[in-house]
């Protein structure tokens, strides 16, 4: 799959939609201070769809971006006729990788 990577206002982008949420785990403040120190490494992945820019991973990097104060954060921008289905897909892989998943 080939994704747009360019950068996006965090204000910009709807963290109220859960919909591919799949971890459920709060901050850490290694991961802010990751960000502070390196800047991010792994863009979070978006869908631009009607309803705002929905996040298909990288919620809790959008949101420590966002507690740093930062303007502009690069993004994968995923294609906008993606199918829902699709985006969970991308949202369960990326984060299967990372770090065991709890089924409950």
């Amino acid at each position: 799959m080939v994704y747009k990577v360019s950068n996006v206002s965090p204000a910009d982008i709807n963290l109220e939609d859960h919909a591919f949420r799949i971890t459920t785990t709060q901050d850490k403040a290694s991961l802010l201070e990751s960000i502070e120190k390196f800047g991010l490494l792994q863009p979070p992945t978006i869908w631009p769809h009607a309803t705002g820019l929905i996040v298909v991973s990288g919620f809790r990097r959008i949101r420590a971006c966002q507690q740093l104060g930062l303007q502009a954060i690069p993004a994968r921008w995923v294609a906008k006729d993606l199918r829902p289905l699709d985006c969970l897909r991308m949202a369960l892989t990326e984060n299967i990788t990372q770090r065991a998943l709890n089924l409950v």
